[in-house]
């Protein structure tokens, strides 16, 4: 999967939201460790696919700690965005975590500008904590503002627009 993932991490119009407005530029290898830091019992990395089965995106999660763990999506495929695979990505991972993990919240952190990210995650619930104003540098040397944002496993359960496993 590593060739894969390495197309969608090298393309600008993919890594520009996050904060990699020129791409990132990695061997094969390094995307493979960075993948292999998912190999453990709280973690994995996952490819979205489409009906074709075609590999158009990546979901990663991870614990933070002993009740919150994170993710993070993206879909690799230009073609494929706008299409509700990224809301259903999240809703399936979010059940997963939800569901096999002793976990009571998911928190992000997200590019202030993300708006498309943004709007998917509060439209799955997720809350907006706080806003950190020059919390981090892009890849082009620009301070960034990042905003915080938390799903507890309560408010996933009463959500009525959740998938529900």
């Amino acid at each position: 999967d590593a060739p894969i993932i390495r197309g969608f991490w090298a393309n600008p119009k993919i890594m520009a939201p996050i904060g990699f407005p020129l791409g990132l530029k990695k061997t094969t290898k390094q995307v493979e460790e960075s993948i292999a830091g998912y190999d453990h019992p709280d973690a994995a990395f996952l490819l979205i696919l489409d009906e074709e089965n075609e590999p158009i995106g990546e979901f990663c999660f991870e614990r933070l700690n002993e009740r919150v763990f994170q993710f993070d999506i993206k879909i690799g495929n230009v073609d494929k965005q706008g299409y509700g695979y990224g809301f259903a990505a999240v809703e399936k991972g979010i059940a997963l975590i939800f569901k096999n993990f002793t976990c009571q919240q998911i928190q992000l952190d997200v590019n202030a500008t993300n708006n498309v990210a943004l709007n998917l995650y509060e439209k799955v619930g997720f809350q907006i904590v706080q806003k950190h104003v020059n919390s981090w540098v892009d890849q082009q040397n620009k301070r960034r503002d990042s905003i915080e944002l938390t799903l507890t496993k309560k408010a996933w359960q009463t959500n009525k627009n959740c998938l529900v496993e």
